[in-house]
């Protein structure tokens, strides 16, 4: 009794030791995570030399897979950034007359979200927003809100976003079949947080015009944009490669030639991979960028992944710790003791 106790106290206290030195002593999270893995390592009697190794092994095995993944889903949000291909859908989409302003912004905060990150899609999309509202005379706030809301819905539960990512690889799930769930999920979550919230309450949210200083503010001239073609191209691409390969496993017989090539293309890395080259092509070197300002392009957007990637590996470390330490395993004991369904364990 006394060694559950002593488990779960130090669980607690480790997770109560990140959230005040993040929130409280404003420590990065990185070394909030590192602090917590030391601690919980030094709590359940890890020698120090065996905690070090952990926390290595932790951050090493996080972001082996993870890091290519993210690095090339990075360079292939700032091509759409950079070359328009987000506005392009937004002009597209805003065309369907028998589409409401509201479900227009989710289909676009969807698609576009695949491969922007959240805050690079808001800056990024507002702009087709504002202009929306200043046409219509519609409300900033019912614009802005399914906008926002999918963006984050996608960032939250579709590959290759660092988070569903890194649930999808610990569990061993199938990438392709994960996009395809998080994308439904995504979709209805955005509907409901989106439209159907602005159904039932927008008529009690104040009417949020566009701000004066953005009133003249306008998306790109349309005939600069890539082609509606070649931007859906770039964006579904590594999707659809991803999907491929989960189809060949649930249809074709392992060891052969053409199951082996669809297993490597539709791996993650390889299917990211080809789509960053494709996308070099499709919007950057077709549109007179030469590979001097494609690389510019490319190292500035990595320089917004290192705080997510320091993250993601202090959050491989101190998982690392809990199982090394022995506490992933008694607490796994202890909780397979209460009478409680799992997912309100989880």
């Amino acid at each position: 009794m006394e060694s559950q106790i002593w488990v779960v106290s130090t669980l607690l206290i480790s997770i109560v030791l990140i959230v005040l030195t993040i929130v409280k002593l404003k420590f990065h999270p990185f070394l909030a995570l590192l602090l917590a893995s030391f601690f919980v390592g030094a709590m359940m009697g890890m020698g120090p030399l065996e905690m070090v190794n952990a926390i290595e092994s932790g951050i090493g095995g996080t972001l082996g897979f993870l890091a290519a993944v993210i690095g090339l889903g990075t360079i292939l949000g700032k091509m759409m950034e950079v070359s328009g291909a987000a506005e392009r859908i937004g002009l597209t989409l805003q065309r369907c007359r028998w589409l409401s302003a509201d479900v227009i912004m989710v289909l676009v905060g969807l698609i576009c979200g695949i491969t922007l990150f959240v805050e690079v899609g808001v800056v990024l999309l507002i702009p087709l927003a504002f202009s929306i509202a200043k046409k219509t005379n519609t409300s900033l706030l019912k614009l802005a809100i399914p906008l926002c809301t999918a963006l984050m819905a996608v960032h939250c539960v579709v590959p290759p976003h660092p988070a569903a990512l890194f649930v999808a690889n610990k569990l061993g799930a199938d990438i392709g079949t994960v996009i395809v769930y998080g994308l439904l999920v995504g979709l209805i979550a955005s509907l409901v947080g989106g439209p159907l919230f602005l159904r039932l309450l927008g008529n009690r949210l104040p009417f949020k015009p566009v701000p004066a200083e953005f009133s003249n503010l306008d998306v790109r001239e349309e005939s600069t944009l890539p082609s509606l073609g070649a931007t859906l191209f770039t964006v579904l691409l590594p999707i659809g490669l991803m999907l491929v390969k989960t189809v060949a496993e649930l249809n074709m017989a392992k060891g052969g030639t053409l199951y082996t090539v669809l297993e490597f293309i539709g791996n993650p890395i390889t299917a990211m991979f080809i789509a960053v080259f494709v996308a070099y092509y499709m919007l950057g070197i077709r549109r007179q960028m030469g590979m001097g300002v494609l690389l510019t392009h490319t190292e500035n957007g990595f320089g917004s992944i290192a705080n997510i990637l320091l993250i993601i590996g202090a959050g491989g470390a101190f998982n690392a710790i809990l199982k090394s330490s022995g506490l992933a395993d008694s607490l796994a004991v202890i909780l397979s003791n209460l009478d409680m369904h799992p997912i309100l364990l989880a």
